[in-house]
């Protein structure tokens, strides 16, 4: 009899279980986030690094200030494992941006913050090459502040 009852529990939790796998794989593929908005956000920072010379520092500044919340808001919402790494990625590299900005005009606190920020989210990305240009935002603000 007590055979018969676990069979019969067993059947039911099996019988339930692909439902269950399917829902697991529908919600990791859910995101408020999509291709497109990465590609946009690709173009936005490669813009700013590029421009960055070409236009007034506040300028910049106001521009990536924005984009960089409006990740921070991406971070937060729902999306996939890969495209979370890549928002990490790109606040990492618009907080570098910010760094130098904040940097050239005088706020050397927010520097320190940005660039700090930067190296957290290039570390939590496992992203070499931006964990290298945060590290040396960071270095570099530190020490021309040191040395006024």
């Amino acid at each position: 009899m007590l055979r018969v009852g676990l069979a019969a529990a067993m059947g039911r939790v099996l019988g339930d279980a692909a439902d269950e796998a399917m829902e697991f794989t529908r919600r990791a593929g859910q995101s408020a986030v999509g291709q497109s908005t990465l590609d946009h956000l690709e173009v936005v920072i490669t813009d700013i690094a590029t421009n960055v010379n070409r236009s007034s520092p506040a300028d910049m500044f106001t521009v990536a200030h924005a984009y960089r919340q409006r990740i921070d808001q991406l971070i937060r919402s729902l999306h996939t494992l890969k495209e979370s790494r890549e928002l990490y990625v790109y606040a990492g590299w618009l907080s570098q941006e910010l760094a130098w900005l904040a940097h050239e005009l005088g706020n050397s606190t927010a520097a320190h913050a940005y660039a700090i920020d930067a190296l957290e989210h290039a570390d939590q990305a496992g992203h070499n090459e931006l964990y290298a240009h945060a590290a040396n935002a960071l270095a570099s603000i530190t020490l021309s502040v040191k040395l006024l």
